[in-house]
This record gives structure tokens, sequence and C-alpha cells, in this order.
């Protein structure tokens, strides 16, 4: 980067997009604090932030000449992109901390950036998170931690929940799961959709109880736990299902807990996102904690959740490892689920496994076969069976084909079009949804949205001219509100409740559904950050599922575009999948990979705790 002022390189860096403001004037206010002023430090002091911003954990320097921004972008030529020379800088600079230096109390905490010996650039605060959350697992995975574990009880239970294993012609993955789940304090279940982990899980739970009531007599207290309110209403739901079937003592299903809540709500947040209730000093009263679409956590509050339990607690996490990472920083479960230190040694079973066999589609399913195709990215099958007439539940649609678009949107939406009630368009609302990668574009949500209100405008289903709380608006809650008992990713729709004049605008308010069933009404004046939901981001969408999807794809090339969203997107669908994309974008899809930039399996890995 050679000569210049600090405010010159800094300037170059921002106005070309590279970085944010924000990160520009956080490099800048180090380098005056600390006494840095090598602009060749501060770029990448810059770019460390940004990297975090986009959702990587720290910025690994051997990635530098590959490395491309939100716009694809490999970072610009004139920026020094050599390893040594980078890492000849950071070492010099009293902005950053070595690895081992954070190890002692040398003052290293007055350092804003650390250095690991793999060459990757940390935020102090997240390399704090990573390293906390290390020590976390590994504790509990440690082989001086024992647990006392009635083999008799837990033989006898094995069997009657899940069958005689000797009778068993293949291995039973879910048994296995369970079995080292109760032989283990930290446990990682994942799998695609329809494998069974809710099953699985609940079973655990039964055994767990079992255990408690074999060995120590005491009650076991559980927490069920997810990143959303809408994914914890879901998990509460699939958990008070499975329970039903389960071969055990109603003692014993009655202890199962059905309610969860938002992890966030667990811990205690406060007013601000980074203040909780529950810390490592003052513990969540658990024995199991319970989180499910763990993908979607991040590496702050999967840090924060482990370092408020209890050293005895068990933790089970229950997730897609294979689906989009959480928007925040970090691969949180990718890279546990991914790391060796989970793996079995002779002192314990392994703390980690997949299941593989979908339960949800029947055997020769078109769209099962198009799930397993997307995740091995066979961009041949996929483009056969979306194009195949067999499979009338599987279809492409061209970019250009604006008509067939209209039309796909109108037969999937026509149940809301002729719903004549709230209730009645927010059960249509679980029947069909419009997934995209992107907010803003021609293919973005925004534009999506216009374009379903516009055809059921014409049809005379709704009247969005009416104003923002027209009737029949679909809406998605997109923060947590834990007065108003709402969360991030419910849905509802505006509308009058039974008896009330449809005509008095000042009437309408927004129907939801309870967790437990039956209608919820709230004024729209009680409401928080909401959106109009006809179509959502694929992120956005997890935790959900629909009998029909259409998945839009960017037309431009986008880095967002990869295997992990297409993946995600269409394993939303219980049914029938529609994927707006040209044949070369959807190659290119599967092609990209998301890759997070993060040493957590390395750490997970480590001598060092």
């Amino acid at each position: 980067m050679g000569d210049g002022s600090v405010s010159d390189a800094l300037s170059r860096l921002l106005e070309g997009g590279w970085v944010s403001i924000l990160n520009a004037r956080a490099a800048e206010t180090w380098g005056r604090i600390g006494g840095e002023g090598r602009p060749e430090v501060l770029a990448l002091a810059a770019l460390c932030g940004q990297a975090v911003e986009a959702g990587h954990v720290c910025l690994d320097l051997n990635h530098l000449t590959s490395w491309c921004d939100a716009s694809g972008r490999l970072l610009p030529e004139w920026l020094e992109r050599d390893v040594e020379v980078c890492s000849a800088w950071l070492e010099s600079s009293p902005l950053v901390a070595t690895a081992e230096a954070t190890d002692s109390a040398e003052g290293a905490e007055v350092r804003p950036l650390v250095l690991d010996a793999a060459r990757r650039l940390y935020l102090r605060r997240y390399w704090d998170y990573q390293e906390s959350l290390a020590l976390g697992i590994r504790g509990r995975l440690a082989e001086h931690s024992p647990l006392d574990v009635d083999e008799d009880c837990l033989r006898e239970g094995l069997d009657r929940l899940f069958g005689d294993e000797a009778a068993e012609q293949e291995p039973d993955f879910q048994r296995m799961a369970a079995s080292g789940a109760v032989r283990s304090r930290f446990f990682v279940l994942s799998g695609g959709p329809g494998t069974g982990k809710t099953s699985t899980v609940a079973r655990i739970l039964a055994l767990l109880i079992e255990q408690s009531e074999a060995v120590s007599k005491a009650g076991l207290r559980i927490r069920l736990l997810a990143p959303t309110g809408k994914a914890a209403a879901h998990l509460g739901q699939s958990i008070a299902r499975a329970i039903q079937s389960l071969n055990c003592a109603q003692v014993t299903r009655g202890a199962i807990p059905t309610e969860a809540s938002t992890v966030h709500r667990a811990l205690g947040a406060g007013g601000t996102p980074t203040r909780y209730r529950y810390d490592a000093a003052y513990p969540l009263p658990v024995d199991v904690v319970l989180v499910d679409e763990a993908s979607m956590v991040d590496i702050a509050l999967m840090a924060r959740l482990v370092s408020a339990l209890p050293p005895d607690a068990r933790l089970i996490l229950l997730g897609d490892r294979d689906q989009l990472a959480s928007v925040e920083a970090g691969a949180v479960l990718g890279d546990i689920a991914g790391s060796r230190a989970l793996a079995a040694n002779p002192g314990r079973p392994p703390a980690a496994l997949q299941l593989v066999k979908s339960h949800r589609f029947a055997p020769g399913s078109g769209l099962g076969a198009l799930v397993e195709a997307v995740h091995e990215g066979d961009a041949e099958t996929v483009l056969d069976l979306l194009e195949d007439p067999s499979q009338p539940d599987l279809r492409r649609l061209d970019p250009e084909e604006s008509d067939r678009l209209r039309a796909e949107v109108a037969r999937g939406y026509e149940p809301f079009a002729v719903a004549d009630d709230a209730p009645g368009r927010l059960a249509a609302l679980e029947h069909y949804r419009i997934l995209c990668a992107h907010r803003m574009g021609q293919d973005g949500l925004t534009a999506l949205n216009s374009l379903v209100e516009s055809i059921l405008f014409e049809q005379g289903a709704i009247n969005p001219k009416a104003g923002l709380w027209y009737d029949g608006r679909p809406i998605l809650v997109t923060q947590n509100d834990y007065i108003s008992g709402l969360y991030n990713g419910d849905v509802g729709v505006v509308g009058c409740s039974s008896g009330e004049d449809r005509s008095q605008r000042e009437d309408f308010r927004v129907l939801f559904e309870k967790p437990e069933g039956g209608p919820r009404w709230l004024g729209v004046r009680r409401l928080g950050p909401v959106e109009t939901v006809f179509a959502m981001t694929v992120h956005k969408s997890q935790g959900s599922e629909f009998d029909q999807v259409l998945l839009v794809l960017p037309t431009e090339p986008s880095p967002v575009a990869t295997r992990e969203l297409l993946y995600t997107a269409i394993s939303r669908a219980r049914r029938g999948v529609c994927v707006r994309a040209g044949e070369e974008a959807i190659r290119s899809a599967l092609r990209r990979r998301v890759e997070r930039m993060s040493g957590l399996a390395e750490a997970l890995e480590s001598e060092r705790f």
C-alpha cells in the first residue's frame, strides 16, 4: 500500500466499497489511540471488522488473495496480500496481541486485535467469544468429567424406545445418537429434513429423565431453546407430538417440557444486545439444554449460552449443518460438528452424529431426490429433475418468462386470494411461500412482494392502495418483543376479528396464531418492526416449512447464491418446488460454497486448554 496518509489509505478502501464507514473510523481511532500510524496495518484492521460484518469470525490472511466482498469482487490490487509481509506488520503493531500473549497477563486485553499462529486476525471481542466457546465445550467433553450412567437402565430404555438392537438389519443411527447423548455432557445431532432429529431427541430426553430417576431420584430441569420465536414455537409443537407415541411411563412423558423459548429470552436479554441476566457468575438453573436450529446461532450468542451453563449441565445441539449459517458471525454448528475433538476416543463415544436417512419423502420421491442432488452438488440431476414432466411438483422457470412467473405466483397464492377472512388467509400462508436471496433488486424481497400485491390487487383479493395496514396484508415480525410476546419470525395477517366492521380501517388488527394453537389478535400500534411477507429471504425461512416453495435466484451473478442457499430453500418444501433461474445460474450456485473464516474447529482440538 506504500506511501500516503492514514486517511488516504482508509478512504480508498471506503470509497471503493471494501469497508464500511464504521470499520474505517474504528481502525483510524485505534491507530490514533494506540500509536499505530502505518496505513498497511490500519487497512488490515478495517478489513478485519469488515470480515465480521460479512459473517466471518476473523480475517484469515491466507485467504486475502481469494476473499471476495459482498459484490463478489476480489480485494484491490494495490492492497498488499502477501501472508508473510502482512503477518510481520501485524506482529510488530501495538494494536495486535498474539494468541500466546492472550494467555498471559501481559496487558494484552487493551489491544483491539489478536493474531493467532495460523495467521488469522481477530477483533479481540470475537477472539474471546471463540476461546470461551471452545473452552466451555472442551470442558464438557473432558474425560476427567465422568457421568454417572446406569447402564442397565440405559440398555433397557434403548431397547424399549428404539427396538432390540440385535434384531436390526442395519445400524440404527438414531439409537446410536441417543446412546451417545446420554453418555456425554455435550452432543451434536445433525441431519437433513425428515431424518428424525426431533423424534430422536424426544427419546433422548425420556432416557435422561429415566436416568435421573434411577441414579439420583431428583427431577431434571430441562430447557428447550431455539434462535427465533418461530423456531421455538415449532420445536415445542414438534416435541409435544413426538412424546405422544413414546413407549415410556406417563410420568416420564409428563416431565418432558413442550414449551420452548428463544435463546435470548432464556439468557435474560436486557435492553441492549450484550446485556444478559445469566452468565458464568450467575448460571442458568438447568440440568439439560436443547437448542434446535443451531445452525442459525452465531458465535457470540453460542459463547454466551455455553458460559451461562452450570459446569455439570448437558448441552444438546440440534440442526442441519448443511443449511445456511447464521446471519451474524460464524458457522458454529458446522465448525463444531466437523471438529475432530468430537470424535470417539477410548474414554468416550463420539459426541456428534449425522442422521442421513430421510423419512419425510416416500421412496422414489422427486422432491427427496432433488434435495439429495442439491446437497451433493449434482447439477445435471438437479436440472433433469426440474425439467422432468413426470415430476409435476418440480418445475423451473426461465427468468425471461415473466408471464409464467405471474401465473405461478397466482396459482400458488390462489388459496390466499379466495379466503375471505384473516384466519383463512393465515392458514393459506403456511401452504405457499416465495423465497429469494436478496432484499433489494429486481429479484429481491421488495420487488417480489410488490409483484404479489399487484397480482392479488388485480384479482380483487387485496387493496394495497388503502394504506400500509391494508386488509389482508401478511406481515413478518422482524424483532423480538417480550412485552407483546411476539418474536422474530412470527407471521400474522391484518384483518378484523369476528363481528368487526371491515369498512372501518381503525378497527383493523393483526391475527397471529398462539404457540399452543388458537387465534391471537393484536392492535397494529402494539407491533414493533414488521415487513410484508408474501416473499421472504431464504435466511428468514429457516425453521419454517411450506407445502410449496417458489425460489427466485438472482439473474445477475451473486456470491449469495450458493449451494447452501439452494439446499436450505428447497428443503423448506414438503411437496413441491419451483425454481425461477437459468440453467447456468443453478450450476453456478451449486459450485459456490459458503466458507466462513474461523478458527473454532482448531480451537476445539487445541492442547492449550
